[in-house]
């Protein structure tokens, strides 16, 4: 198992990625109403201007009531300072958190994997570390593939987000596509290649430009309009076979829509055998 390195606060009821807070070793972090707090929760009126805090050092992670009215409740009991583990609910006034510890999730077993497709993980890691030295790199992850994908993503410092909107974002946060912007020297890509590689769990981007714009473009890519009757339809372009199929036979004005801020996409071959690549 990995050595924790942050702890992620999450607050529950939003989508996944969209609104937390990473904090490292040595670290508090005062969670309240106003600007007074480190971390605002602006529109829960029965929390306190700063209500809790949250401490990290390294091995430990301590939560405490600031003296509040309303009080800290950890895993449904309140509780005026409580050790707290990867996983845990806390509630202060009328919003819900969760707790993450980085990277505790137990790692998957490769034991059964041939040394055949270790190698096509390991080729896939090390062509993405390159790409990852000379631009941005982005991955586009479809939930619905693994449950284990929103577990890496929530135990991870790396910025992410889910492509759906609204209400639809929360109530199929474990089938939506997410947009994840790896960090330098990422700890989570590695563990999506070897954990995830030749399971169709989604693509990789190469584009200079932050989250949100990538994301705005990704988001206008989910429905499309189909030539043959004008109708509507949803296009998974972040499926890898998807994109496989549809990219050849693109034409160029599809082409050009489809790239947008994006320099590069990038799709496994079948089964994980070799990477497909194409620019802009």
């Amino acid at each position: 198992m990995d050595a924790a390195r942050h702890v992620l606060l999450e607050v529950r009821g939003c989508p996944p990625g969209s609104h937390r807070a990473v904090v490292a070793p040595g670290q508090r972090l005062r969670v309240g109403r106003t600007s007074l707090a480190d971390f605002q929760i602006p529109g829960d009126e029965a929390m306190s201007q700063e209500h809790w805090e949250l401490a990290w050092d390294g091995s430990i992670c301590e939560v405490r009531d600031l003296g509040s009215p309303g009080g800290l409740f950890v895993g449904g009991e309140r509780r005026e300072r409580a050790e707290v583990r990867s996983g845990a609910w806390v509630r202060a006034g009328k919003t819900d958190f969760s707790v993450y510890f980085e990277h505790v999730e137990p790692r998957a077993s490769l034991s059964g994997a041939s040394p055949e497709k270790t190698a096509r993980m390991e080729y896939a890691l090390s062509f993405f570390e390159q790409v990852a030295r000379e631009a941005p790199l982005f991955a586009v992850l479809d939930a619905a593939q693994s449950d284990r994908i929103l577990r890496l993503l929530r135990t991870s410092v790396d910025e992410f987000t889910s492509l759906f909107d609204g209400l639809r974002s929360e109530t199929e946060e474990n089938g939506a596509p997410y947009l994840v912007r790896f960090s330098p020297a990422s700890r989570l890509l590695p563990r999506l290649i070897r954990e995830g590689w030749g399971e169709s769990w989604g693509i990789h981007l190469a584009a200079d430009a932050p989250l949100r714009d990538v994301r705005a473009h990704l988001r206008r890519l989910l429905v499309v309009t189909r030539e043959a009757d004008r109708r509507p339809m949803y296009f998974r372009f972040y499926d890898p076979r998807v994109l496989r199929a549809f990219l050849p036979i693109a034409t160029p004005r599809q082409k050009s829509a489809l790239h947008g801020p994006i320099q590069r996409w990038f799709a496994e071959g079948p089964d994980g055998e070799g990477i497909q690549a194409w620019g802009a």
